[in-house]
This record gives C-alpha cells, structure tokens and sequence, in this order.
C-alpha cells in the first residue's frame, strides 16, 4: 500500500507545504520506501511508496510526457500490462512499467471513461495543468482509503484521517450520527466518519474539483443485483472456479514476493490452494495462541504441507494494553473488529518476509456463510407472510437488523447488459459481477454443506479441513480480547 496526501487551495493561495511534509510523514508506515512531493501554485500532493511493481522507476507524483498532468496514486491496478498494449497501439509512449503511468495516460486518453477499463483497487488524484482541475476517483468496493474535508480555504484529501487532520483546517468534532452507526453496527457507514465534516470518499464514484471547490461528485460503477444467473449449479461453480482462479493469479502480478494469510480455515486454504496452483515457493504465515483449545496453528500446518509452501508461524502472547493505542491511532476513528488486533499481529509476521499478501477475508460475505443472513431470510419470509401484527412493536429493531443483514444491500447498483459483457470480461470486475447474480437463498445454498460450492471445497482441501467446517469462528470474544 501507498499514501496520497494533497490540497487544492482557492484563490490561488499557496498551500502550506510544511503542514504537506508533515502530513505525508504521518503515512510513512503506508509506504516506507519512497517519498514524493509535487507543488504547482495553489496544489500540492504529498506521497508514501511501497514498491510493488517498477520499483526503480515508478516514483511518484509522476508528470504526463506533455507535462500537462499530475498524478498521485495509491492501489494497484492488475490489468495495467493489457491496458498498456491498447494504448501503445493507439501511438501512447512510456517511460516505466508502472500501473501508476498507465493509470495516468489513459485519463489523458479517455478521460473519466478511463475508470471502467480498470480491474484493481486503487484511489488517486489526477490534476490537469491546463483546466486547473482536480479529478479523483476510488475504486469499485473502496478497497483503498480515501478522506477528504472541504471549507472556504479549500479541498483537501488523504489516504487516511490523521494525515487529513493534519493538513486541513479541521476542528476535531465527533460526529453523532456516525457514532450512532458505530454502536449500532460496529463500523461508520460510508460517507461518514467519526469526525464532523471530514467524509470517507465512496466506492465507485469519481469527484472533479475546480478552485478549491467540488464541481461534480457522481457515481460511475455499481453492483447488478437485479438480473440473477440463469445457468445451472454445476455451471455456476465450473464458472465460480474460473473466476476465483483468475482473480488469485491477476493479484500475483509483482515485482516482489508475495504471500498469503492462512489459518487453516476453508477460504484462506482455498486462496492458498489457488495460488499454489498459479505460483512456485508461496509464502503463507500464521498465528496460535498458548491457549490449546483456541490454537489453529496445527490445521494450518496441514494446509501448508499439503500446497509445499514456505510456512512461517508465531505464537500470539496476551499483550493487547501495549498494542491498542496504536491500533486505534493508525484507523483514526472508531471500529468494531476485534480480529484488527489478530491481523496487526500477522502483518508483524509477514513484513519480515514480503510487501503483499492474500487473504480469504469475503468468502463468507459473498456467499452468505454467517448466521445472521439466515436470520435475515427468516424476516424476510415473515414479511411476505403478511404477518405485520407479530413483530409490530420490533418494526425499527427489524429494520436494523436488515440493514446489517441483507447480504444484498449495497449502495452499489451496475447493470452488465449483454452488449457490455465483452468489455466486463476484458477489463472489469467478472468475478465480482458473477458472485452478485446470485440471490440471498441461492447464496446461503452455495456456503451450505449442501451447496455446490462444497464439492469445489471437497476436491481442494484435505478431510480434516472440510470436518471442521461447522466449528468456523468459535473463539469467544472475551477470549480473543484477551490477546
């Protein structure tokens, strides 16, 4: 990952850059290996490099070859390499192998269209000289961090709450509502934060900034869940497989080694599995604890003998006074996961070892493998009983409880029509327009024992993996508190 810091000033007032170093410096943990700045009268971008691909000549902020525009860029986009052949086929020359440039020469190409030739996570800030504008976009799910907050000095954004604090002239003010969510469901819905008038940048939407002032804010990709497959079980998972397996070999492309999470459980050891197929000498890292009863290391272990990866374990020691401040410091507001202090530890682990790893985190959201989408199916089939007068006196209770349970709510809505689906397969998220086709029921079916998705389960891992399927996420909170 990378951090992007920056400020568009009105009335061409200079920005101040000693605030900028500061601010950039606050995402030196984001990218320790490089550091940037690009000043041009009232704009300035700050930037943090981890090197992943072109790690010799990808510095940025990057300039276009005409000068015109500016780019500074955190993500990755995994299809770069075909978008590149299009362009260099279109007359465009470059002058690194970066994502960062093709990113860059494709808005200079295509403008805001640019965004739906990109299969990656990604958040960036493009500025064009010559119209004196900003343009910014976000990936599709918001996998990459985006904050912004704007007054009548100007627009300013980062890749995280801190680092924007630190630069714009914010009055830290909590934010009732958002703390409403929080209580409520355990994270701060899109496009609130914590923070008064501090917002998080939302998922598939691109922003254009003129004068220190937003222009346009507007919505260029969405989730079809209107238009479920009509294919059958058996070609749904001979398609899913596809998809999964291209989806695990797009995010091996990188210029360093890459590795992966494994816990022994069944979507960490399919990811392993994926890769072990797509890749030579896999490094997968995990965690334990002391505490037998709780200790997974024995189940990963299997995993790891059975792919021939490079496996590397720790035991996690009960030390969580020491680490929480810093935990809370780099989220910069609150949040309701406890397994954030479990993957703080792993990624201690892996940094020793690589710059990017996978994990199986979305299995369950995206099949529908938690409880609480049952629970969600139960309201649902009451609400077409008619039966109002049983749960009158619960109506707002029910209603949270949709809101936090439909495994088909999204703020995302993207038809794929037939005429679109060569340019879908071609550039954009198939495997993510694939899994949305399907319906809560048929989803919950996928992740049943019962489902198809099993069988993919079934031939992949070995029988001690698949028995321990109903135990998934047994860990008291208390006790993973404790460590």
């Amino acid at each position: 990952m990378c951090g992007i810091v920056g400020v568009f000033k009105r009335g061409f007032h200079q920005p101040d850059l000693n605030k900028l170093a500061i601010a950039c410096k606050l995402l030196e943990h984001r990218g320790p290996d490089d550091e940037g700045f690009f000043i041009e009268k009232s704009v300035a971008f700050g930037h943090r490099r981890l090197s992943i691909i072109d790690i010799l000549s990808g510095h940025q902020p990057m300039s276009s070859a005409s000068g015109r525009y500016h780019i500074v860029y955190n993500g990755e986009v995994y299809n770069f390499r075909e978008i590149r052949a299009k362009l260099e086929k279109e007359g465009v020359k470059f002058k690194t192998h970066s994502d960062t440039e093709v990113i860059l020469e494709a808005y200079v190409r295509y403008g805001e269209d640019c965004l739906r030739m990109f299969n990656g996570m990604f958040a960036f800030a493009i500025y064009d000289r010559k119209e004196q504008t900003l343009f910014l976009a976000r990936d599709r799910l918001g996998v990459k961090p985006l904050f912004y907050f704007q007054d009548s000095s100007g627009f300013y954004f980062a890749s995280e709450i801190p680092a924007l604090l630190e630069l714009a002239p914010v009055t830290p003010v909590l934010n009732p509502e958002a703390i409403d969510l929080y209580l409520s469901f355990r994270y701060i819905n899109a496009p609130l934060t914590a923070i008064e008038d501090v917002f998080r940048f939302l998922p598939g939407h691109y922003m254009v900034v003129k004068d220190g002032r937003i222009d346009r804010y507007e919505e260029y990709w969405d989730v079809n869940i209107d238009e479920p497959l009509t294919i059958s079980y058996e070609e749904a998972l001979e398609r899913f497989r596809e998809l999964f397996d291209n989806a695990v070999r797009l995010r091996l492309i990188a210029d360093v080694p890459v590795g992966a999470f494994l816990s022994g459980g069944v979507d960490s050891s399919l990811v392993v599995a994926s890769m072990a197929e797509n890749s030579q000498n896999v490094k997968t890292f995990s965690i334990g604890f002391r505490e037998q009863k709780f200790n997974e290391l024995p189940y990963a272990k299997e995993i790891a003998e059975k792919f021939g990866t490079d496996h590397l374990e720790a035991i996690v020691e009960p030390n969580i006074i020491e680490i929480i401040p810093e935990i809370v410091r780099k989220f910069g507001e609150p949040f309701g996961n406890e397994t954030s202090i479990l993957l703080y530890y792993m990624s201690q682990v892996a940094s020793e070892k690589v710059k990017v790893v996978l994990s199986g985190d979305g299995g369950d959201e995206a099949f529908a493998g938690y409880k609480r989408y049952r629970q969600y199916l139960h309201i649902t089939k009451l609400r077409s009983m008619g039966l109002k007068d049983a749960y009158r006196h619960v109506r707002k209770l029910i209603t949270r409880l949709e809101a936090a349970f439909n495994p088909s709510r999204r703020h995302l809505k993207f038809p794929v029509s037939a005429s679109d689906m060569s340019i879908c397969d071609q550039y954009e998220f198939p495997y993510l327009a694939f899994l949305t086709s399907f319906s809560p029921e048929d989803k919950y079916l996928c992740y049943n024992k019962n489902g198809p998705l099993f069988s993919l389960i079934e031939k992949s891992l070995p029988d001690e993996v698949i028995s321990r399927y109903d135990k998934h996420g047994n860990i008291p909170l208390l006790t993973r508190l404790q460590y």
